[in-house]
């Protein structure tokens, strides 16, 4: 690959993960302005834009949890992929989690 290439894809790289931060802080200034649908749809383009960021991953499963929608557990379990060792969640207490929503959800064979 030359050298050129690999400069645009790390440049257009760094720029989805810079806009995905400014869909967090976006997402953080609506929830508390009272508008948790535009919070949801600012951490949806987050996720959209940077899929594998552990930090983007995490604010929007537990922003879906606070929440109470039903796709938290999804959320949850994505970013237990993501990353052996969530930012700022210990993997047990993320494992705890998507075990309560299981149960809640009425799925004891996945919570087990």
């Amino acid at each position: 690959m030359k050298k050129s290439s690999v400069i645009s894809v790390l440049i257009t790289t760094c720029g989805l993960i810079l806009q995905a931060n400014d869909d967090l802080d976006q997402a953080q200034k609506l929830e508390k302005s009272g508008d948790a649908h535009g919070a949801r749809m600012a951490l949806a383009a987050a996720v959209q834009r940077a899929p594998n960021d552990v930090a983007v991953l995490a604010a929007q499963a537990e922003f879906l949890d606070r929440y109470g929608d039903t796709e938290a557990l999804a959320a949850y379990r994505k970013l237990w992929v993501a990353s052996p060792q969530p930012a700022g969640t210990s993997r047990a207490a993320l494992a705890r989690r998507i075990v309560v929503l299981d149960l809640l959800a009425g799925d004891r064979d996945a919570a087990s």
